[in-house]
């Protein structure tokens, strides 16, 4: 594991995890798929999400859904991830 020491002041860069149970997804090719495009879509936007931890849980049903929805999806959560983290930067 590769420790990254800060100095004050300096920004965090935004982390990702992930968790998907076989109960949700049962074999570990559609699990590993799943985080795949997670981890595709989180490096794409990671400059705009800040210093945010992000969790993402997958949920029953993520199995049967094929690339492009899964995409969409995850498309659609991403958007709502940084406005999050352009209003907590913003001061009000």
């Amino acid at each position: 594991m590769l420790a990254r020491f800060q100095t004050p002041g300096e920004p965090s860069p935004p982390r990702l995890g992930t968790v998907v149970s076989r109960k949700n997804a049962r074999l570990a090719v559609q699990r590993n798929r799943f985080k795949r495009h997670c981890r595709e879509g989180f490096r794409h936007r990671q400059e705009e999400l800040g210093g945010l931890d992000i969790i993402v849980l997958a949920r029953r049903g993520v199995d049967q859904l094929d690339a492009p929805t899964l995409r969409l999806k995850l498309d659609q959560l991403w958007s709502q991830l940084q406005r999050r983290a352009r209003s907590r930067r913003q001061p009000s």
